[in-house]
């Protein structure tokens, strides 16, 4: 018996996107945060809260006690 060659992945092969459109890539994010706001992070649900937060925050807002320009 002779075994079946293998010949790579297939189109359409491997872990889908879940958290973009077809056809778009995902970018990484990477923050500083001191443990107590990691831990609020965490505790609050992780990087879905994140995108949450992201995603309900207003396009012009500022940060707070920040100068405006």
């Amino acid at each position: 018996m002779t075994a079946k060659q293998r010949t790579g992945n297939a189109p359409g092969q491997g872990r889908q996107p879940t958290l973009v459109k077809p056809g778009e890539r995902s970018a990484v994010l990477h923050a500083r945060v001191s443990p107590a706001q990691r831990a609020k992070v965490e505790s609050n649900g992780g990087a879905q809260w994140v995108r949450a937060l992201i995603d309900a925050a207003p396009e012009t807002a500022s940060l707070p006690n920040q100068p405006q320009n």
